[in-house]
């Protein structure tokens, strides 16, 4: 994974838009999250595509030459940025002198203030799971809105309107993953799950983030970590570790047998069964997964051994 300097979320975030009239402006997401944000922002006012698809992985993916073909017909691309997007650099090279502009959204106007300490650490060192904090999905979103409007002005109030209603939603999101921390003693808020994708949402919420079985998705540990893994587990008295949907839950169950702990499952927004994908109308795609969360996080914290 590309290594991410924080020095960059400083720079413009995007280019100078050109205007489309009547004209909905054709965008594309890299990946299931962006796409939702970019959905609950435009309503049905765009074109709207998604690079990566359902049961497709973003750590690992790569513009086929169909993908950039979609590319070259539209107006925007939209990318989380901080690295998960490993094919950019050539993307935007094969881009250079045609329409699309990229909206990076890991440079995004008060992306920075709005980030913890944590979270500038987590970014320094090349983890890109921003988008699994409610609080920066909110200047992810606004940051989309304002490319819309520069997009297709005509309708900027469209995208007003839907961006305020939706932030008020996340707003509620984040009120209530704070509500039930604060509920919860100490020794139940550590997280430990399967692969490195939590630092972000730990930092945000004040939880003891124990760490991961896999440092990157489907890249297995060696016997000599897997040992320290249960031992560290089993000295934190650890109730539940968390596997990930879409990626395969063996060792880390293994790993919670020896350690004593209960499995359950969070959801990472990565990767979604195109079946899950399709039941969801993709503008509540976020906010219904990242309930989902919360209830898993509170199935599993409020019932933990002591």
């Amino acid at each position: 994974m590309n290594k991410c300097a924080i020095a960059l979320l400083l720079s413009p975030f995007f280019l100078s838009l050109p205007s489309l009239g009547d004209a909905g402006p054709v965008v594309a997401a890299s990946f299931l999250p962006i796409a939702a944000h970019v959905a609950a922002v435009s309503g049905n006012r765009i074109d709207a595509r998604t690079l990566c698809p359902a049961g497709g992985d973003p750590h690992d993916f790569a513009p086929t030459p169909t993908d950039y073909k979609t590319l070259s017909q539209a107006d925007l691309l939209v990318v989380n940025g901080f690295g998960v997007e490993e094919w950019l650099t050539t993307a935007a090279g094969n881009l250079a002198g045609k329409k699309t502009r990229i909206l990076d959204l890991s440079k995004a106007p008060g992306l920075l203030a709005a980030m913890t300490p944590g979270e500038r650490d987590a970014a320094k060192e090349g983890n890109p799971h921003a988008w699994l904090d409610p609080v920066l999905a909110k200047e992810q979103a606004k940051a989309i809105r304002d490319a819309l409007k520069e997009l297709d002005p005509a309708h900027a109030a469209d995208y007003d309107a839907n961006t305020a209603a939706y932030l008020a939603k996340l707003d509620a999101l984040d009120a209530d993953f704070r509500a039930l921390f604060a509920s919860l003693p100490a020794p139940r808020k550590e997280l430990f799950t399967l692969h490195d994708a939590f630092p972000w949402f730990a930092s945000r919420y004040g939880l003891h983030y124990l760490g991961s079985v896999e440092d990157f998705p489907e890249k297995e540990p060696g016997p000599q970590k897997i040992a320290a893994l249960i031992t560290k587990l089993k000295a934190a008295h650890v109730g539940t570790v968390f596997a990930e949907e879409g990626y395969s839950p063996k060792l880390l169950k293994r790993i919670a047998t020896e350690s004593g702990a209960a499995v359950a499952e969070l959801d990472t927004l990565e990767v979604a069964p195109a079946a899950v994908a399709a039941s969801l109308p993709r503008s509540e795609d976020y906010l219904l997964r990242m309930r989902r969360n919360l209830e898993t996080l509170r199935e599993a914290w409020t019932m933990a051994r002591p």
